[in-house]
């Protein structure tokens, strides 16, 4: 289908001279979406929000080439440096396909055409802020409805590969605005110019799997948008394209070779004490009544843990079969377009049947973790379970501050400001009185102005859109100190923990260094800045000091002094921890070291809506993987799926930054 991929192809497999009627676009956005090319919409099949025992279909906004639409809005695209190297990336990537025939005019003509269309786009996407309320994004639509709405398209014949079991009757749709603004657009934009832009993102997608030159050009883009210095080396892009297309597999060979068997023991015990402490804070909650605080105690009690591994890997027969629609052969481009392909008849021939409940949406080699409201369950590969997060030679202070947190941070999750509109059983359903909501409402405000005063790179950090994230933050946090507390009561029957040799602080003061340590990290003010538009969670510095600060218990710790208040950017959050300063270059790091740190630029979009699979390290979050030398991992998701991604060297750190705020005396 895509074999010589050119502008101007002789036998052009998709009829681009053919006029835009709804028998071709939905020929061609069929085919696209199969090889996991979304220029305007993506599909998801997923279990249903409102009866999570079945699937459905879901649509959402797709198709910018830029990070965000605040990279498209209010900008001079004569003048702004990020748009003037988009039209120059597109420029050199159509003449590659053109084979140096193209003329200069021709090419900038084409890359000017694609940028406005893409603006135009742009201008309909929904803000990410805005779409953190599953409610607001739960939308049903008939496909009579639908093509009322989006009438250039036959949805019947679109969704024509769904199983024969499975009656389609309608769809869920994220922003019924922008299905009604695209359907505008397409009316008022020439046929040619949305040919050449379905073209374009095609051909941006496909090209990293193509010969050098393209990912050279690429590479020349990503420098401008993400401050990169170096490409990735070709080991690290081999490695995570094998984790991105066979990662189950991948991950039978790291259970095999690298994980540590008891280290799953010891995080289901220690999920078992995180999830005790937090059921004893709900009845702590004196704003929640109690017919509430006994239903949160269900959902808390309810919610099961998913550790290491899907045992069914370990059976040859079963990886065969789970990938028996991916043919592999000598061509790497045909191995990648099978992969996806393979990928998209596995997700949808779930259509008419029950919901699994076996389904991990991470693979084994994943350091990440993440909730699934739609399950209820909380999931920890096995790549986690592992320096600088977890060692069984670790004192327990420092496990329970690195994955502990990770682990409180996840259960939290099952009741942020998403999480808690879905019910034990994983059904988006009302279970909160009016009052209870109300209060958290106002007290989520206060987590929002406090959030909103941190500055990176000079610039504000978006309370609304990393809300659930911070909640998330502070909650596992608070509930993984406590659960330590409890540890130490029991086990060790009112003593304390013996100080680690050569090191000058007590057990809680390690735990909390332990905590910091997970998010040491540097970024590029450029990837900074894209993340602050896109990412979910809040910058590392923040995820340190914004729960420390809140933290009681950080403050006892470190013995912070009391008496005036200290005041964090509301005037409504008031926190009595006093002379809270940065150790900056001198803050003590657990195991720091020099780093190469890495960024990331999206590569294929997969799989899931973050709605409903919150998680915590995927999102630019930093981390460290000690067998892999301190390689600084980043992975991100959005909203409407999970984003594959590649891995682009940017520079040699000097030291590792730690950001605990730390008490100076």
């Amino acid at each position: 289908m895509f074999k010589s991929w050119d502008l101007v192809l002789e036998e052009d497999p998709w009829g681009w001279d053919s006029d835009i009627d709804a028998s071709w676009f939905t020929k061609v956005m069929g085919e696209m979406d199969q090889a996991g090319i979304h220029p305007f919409f993506a599909t998801v099949v997923e279990a249903d929000e409102k009866d999570s025992s079945k699937y459905t279909i879901y649509l959402d906004q797709a198709g910018l080439g830029l990070p965000s639409r605040e990279y498209y809005l209010d900008k001079n695209p004569e003048k702004d440096p990020i748009l003037l190297a988009y039209q120059k990336y597109i420029k050199d990537t159509i003449d590659l396909a053109l084979q140096g025939d193209g003329e200069e005019e021709f090419l900038k003509e084409q890359a000017e055409d694609i940028l406005d269309f893409e603006v135009e786009l742009a201008k309909l996407h929904v803000p990410r802020d805005q779409l953190r309320d599953p409610e607001k994004t739960y939308n049903y639509k008939s496909l009579e409805a639908l093509t009322d709405l989006f009438p250039s398209l036959s949805w019947a014949s679109l969704f024509s590969w769904s199983p024969s079991n499975f009656e389609l009757s309608g769809v869920i749709v994220g922003e019924p605005s922008y299905f009604s603004g695209l359907a505008k657009l397409f009316q008022d934009k020439p046929p040619s110019q949305i040919r050449n832009y379905m073209r374009w993102h095609a051909l941006s997608e496909l090209a990293p799997m193509l010969r050098q030159e393209y990912r050279d050009v690429q590479f020349a883009f990503d420098k401008v948008v993400y401050g990169l210095d170096l490409p990735a080396s070709r080991w690290m892009t081999c490695a995570f394209v094998v984790d991105g297309t066979m990662g189950f597999a991948l991950g039978r060979l790291y259970v095999d070779r690298r994980f540590d068997g008891n280290a799953a023991d010891a995080a289901e015990d220690m999920v078992h004490r995180i999830k005790n402490a937090f059921i004893s804070s709900l009845k702590q909650m004196e704003w929640l009544d109690d017919t509430t605080v006994a239903l949160a105690e269900e959902k808390a009690e309810s919610m099961h843990s998913k550790i290491a591994f899907p045992r069914w890997i370990l059976q040859n027969d079963e990886l065969n079969t789970y990938y028996s629609e991916h043919v592999v052969g000598d061509d790497y481009f045909e191995n990648i377009l099978s992969a996806k392909k393979a990928q998209h008849v596995r997700e949808w021939s779930r259509l008419g049947t029950p919901v699994d409940h076996g389904i991990w949406d991470m693979t084994p080699s994943t350091v990440n973790a993440y909730y699934n409201p739609l399950e209820n369950e909380i999931v920890f590969p096995a790549a986690i379970l592992q320096p600088p997060f977890f060692s069984p030679g670790y004192p327990k202070a420092a496990n329970f501050g690195g994955i502990g947190a990770v682990v409180g941070h996840e259960l939290t999750h099952g009741f942020d400001d998403q999480g808690r509109q879905f019910d034990k059983e994983g059904n988006l359903k009302p279970w909160w009185p009016q009052d209870a909501i109300n209060t958290f409402d106002e007290k989520a405000e206060c987590v929002v102005k406090q959030y909103s005063s941190y500055t990176v790179e000079g610039e504000h950090v978006n309370g609304e859109l990393t809300l659930g994230e911070n909640i998330a933050d502070n909650g596992g946090l608070d509930s993984s100190f406590d659960a330590y507390r409890k540890w130490v009561a029991t086990v060790l029957e009112g003593g304390e923990e013996k100080a680690l040799p050569g090191i000058d602080y007590t057990p809680n003061q390690l735990f909390f260094l332990s905590y910091a340590q997970t998010w040491c990290g540097s970024s590029t003010a450029a990837a900074a800045k894209e993340s602050l538009l896109t990412d979910p969670h809040s910058p590392v510095q923040a995820r340190v000091n914004g729960p420390v600060s809140n933290s009681k218990d950080f403050s006892k710790a470190f013995q912070c002094k009391t008496g005036r208040a200290f005041l964090l950017g509301a005037t409504d959050l008031l926190v009595q921890h006093l002379d809270h300063r940065h150790y900056r270059e001198s803050c003590t790091c657990i195991s720091a070291r020099r780093i190469r740190s890495q960024s990331v630029k999206y590569e294929s979009v997969h799989c899931s809506r973050a709605g409903r699979k919150e998680t915590d390290s995927m999102n630019r979050q930093v981390i460290f993987e000690r067998h892999w030398k301190h390689i600084s991992i980043q992975w991100m998701v959005e909203r409407n799926r999970y984003y594959k991604v590649k891995w682009i060297p940017r520079k040699q750190s000097v030291k590792c930054q730690c950001i605990a705020r730390c008490c100076v005396h």
